[in-house]
């Protein structure tokens, strides 16, 4: 039986919220494998795809970064408004026909 693969990141708005990760189990099981090939080969992306539960579909990037420092930081509240921001590291890698608006 297949699933859905639908899967939602909900960031922290503030410091100290929570951040959440919901989804079924199989776009779960796929976030768990991008991070393991990421693991495996830290320069590289390791992308997944998933769908909201409004049917669109996207990408999740994930890569090891060593180094955080000089990140800045993941709320949303600051990174909604700024599409330069290092969240995007990968987006220069997407595809032209899912870059970001």
């Amino acid at each position: 039986m297949n699933e859905p693969n639908i899967i939602h990141l909900h960031s922290q708005c503030y410091e100290h919220d929570d951040a959440h990760i919901v989804g079924d189990a199989m776009a779960l099981r796929r976030l768990r494998d991008a991070i393991d090939r990421a693991l495996a080969e830290p320069g590289r992306a390791a992308p997944v795809g998933a769908f909201a539960a409004d049917g669109e579909g996207y990408d999740i990037m994930i890569r090891v970064v060593e180094d955080m420092s000089d990140m800045r930081l993941p709320y949303a509240e600051e990174k909604c408004t700024d599409w330069t921001h290092p969240a995007m590291l990968i987006s220069q890698e997407r595809p032209a026909s899912r870059a970001v608006r």
